[in-house]
């Protein structure tokens, strides 16, 4: 659209506001890893950050004034095997962990053992349909269904939805979460994975990749 346009005056707004980000000092950049730094795959494993990937965001961290936190529902232990260089900030599992200066965190004090037993039940639901795979973290899991035969897959969702039902009715720190193939339950006393970055920064959440989604000055 041009300038001129009668909606011209809108996208300068627009260019204004990310401009404005951009300048300011210090700033966060909090990005998704699954479908915008890596496409999505059929199986977790076969999305991984390749070596273009990880130098291009070595370049952007070690900028003066950048922060880049890379948010995600990875595993923890996942997202330090694909980035161990410490001048990236992780947030892992929805916020339940937090990696700043090199160190992680735990976030969310809560007794794994009930997710732990939802997950032994799931693990059965999962064998018993073909393409299924459970994904285990520490206080969440994920039923992932994508291989899973499409014609299969309504009865694989009520199996899975009864035993997460169950358990919910059961746990009320828990919530149930729907992706794209993938039925997740993980607890609800969640904290912001803005506390991952520093105080002051100006920070602009979305995607390094292809579209931002929003902004949101920290105060």
């Amino acid at each position: 659209m041009a300038l001129g346009h009668p909606g011209g005056a809108h996208v300068r707004a627009m260019i204004e506001h990310w401009l404005s980000l951009a300048r300011h000092t210090p700033l966060a950049i909090l990005t998704d890893f699954d479908g915008t730094l890596v496409e999505l795959a059929q199986t977790p494993e076969e999305a991984s950050p390749d070596p273009e990937l990880l130098e291009f965001l070595r370049s952007i961290a070690s900028l003066p004034g950048i922060r880049i936190a890379i948010v995600s529902g990875r595993p923890h232990a996942v997202l330090e095997r694909f980035f161990p260089d410490a001048s990236l900030w992780l947030v892992a599992e929805h916020g339940a962990w937090r990696r700043g200066d090199g160190a992680w965190h735990s976030t969310i004090e809560l007794d794994p053992q009930p997710i732990q037993d939802l997950a032994e039940r799931l693990a059965g639901v999962a064998v018993s349909h073909s393409g299924a795979r459970l994904e285990r973290k520490t206080i969440s899991c994920a039923l992932h269904y994508r291989q899973v035969e499409r014609h299969a897959r309504a009865a694989f969702v009520v199996e899975a939805s009864v035993a997460v039902d169950d358990f919910l009715a059961r746990h009320a720190d828990f919530e149930r979460i729907d992706g794209k193939e993938v039925i997740e339950v993980r607890a609800t006393r969640r904290s912001s994975p803005l506390g991952a970055v520093p105080d002051g920064a100006s920070i602009a959440p979305g995607d390094l990749g292809s579209s931002c989604r929003g902004s949101e000055r920290r105060a």
